[in-house]
C-alpha cells in the first residue's frame, strides 16, 4: 500500500477520538525563514525517538499524502495526544522551542 494513502487511513481512524488529542496550531520554523523538509524530517524524528506519536496535519500534511514539497512552508501543523503533550514540550524545549500563543495541553504555538 501506498505510504501515504496508510497515513491518511491511519488518521481518518482517530475521528472518533478526537478527545484524546490536540493540535497544535504550528510548530513555527525560525521567525521569518522556511521550514525545509530536512528540518521536518529531523523534528519528527525527535519526536518519534522520544516515544510520542503525531500526525502531521496542514500544509505539510497535504504534501506528504502528495509524496512531494508543494510550496515553501513556515511552520508544521501537528497533532498529538493530549497525555503526550509534557513529553512534547520537553523534546521542544530541547530544541529551542518556546511557546508563542496559546495554553497547553489544548492548543498552542511554539517558536524556534
Amino acid at each position: 500500500m501506498n505510504p501515504a494513502i496508510a497515513l491518511w487511513l491511519q488518521s481518518t481512524r482517530l475521528v472518533g477520538r478526537v478527545a484524546e488529542l490536540v493540535s497544535f496550531g504550528a510548530i513555527e520554523h525560525r521567525m521569518n525563514t522556511n521550514m525545509t523538509s530536512s528540518d521536518l524530517v529531523d523534528l519528527i524524528s525527535s519526536i518519534e525517538e522520544a516515544g510520542i506519536s503525531a500526525w502531521l496535519d496542514g500544509g505539510w500534511g497535504v504534501d506528504a499524502l502528495l509524496q512531494s514539497q508543494t510550496r515553501k512552508h513556515k511552520d508544521v501543523d501537528m497533532v498529538v495526544r493530549v497525555a503526550d503533550v509534557p513529553k512534547l514540550q520537553e523534546v521542544l524545549a530541547s530544541r529551542a522551542f518556546s511557546i508563542l500563543n496559546g495554553t497547553p495541553p489544548t492548543s498552542f504555538v511554539l517558536l524556534a
